[in-house]
């Protein structure tokens, strides 16, 4: 049997994930946790989404603002700026 420890993290993942993700998650009997749609097994446990993050997710689906392949970097890339020297001259 796993540590009520365990339980208590598994629930609090699946709570997080439910509001970023704006969709209903399930808990295994595993402790994993997974999207609700993504399910085809019985599971112990369904963290129902809040209706207010649910409708701002679809909202910003919607408007495309939703990236569905997230860049992994941590920061945006910095691109140096070059210098002109004093003699140049466009064109």
């Amino acid at each position: 049997m796993e540590d009520p420890d365990d339980y208590q993290i598994a629930v609090q993942t699946a709570m997080q994930m439910a509001e970023r993700f704006g969709e209903d998650v399930a808990i295994m009997d595993n402790l994993s946790v997974l999207l609700l749609r993504e399910v085809d097994s019985p599971c112990i446990e369904i963290i129902r989404c809040p209706a207010d993050k649910t409708l701002i997710y679809l909202r910003k689906k919607r408007l495309g603002l939703i990236n569905r392949f997230p860049s992994f970097s941590a920061k945006p890339e910095k691109r140096a700026l070059r210098k002109k020297s004093a003699g140049a001259t466009l064109g």
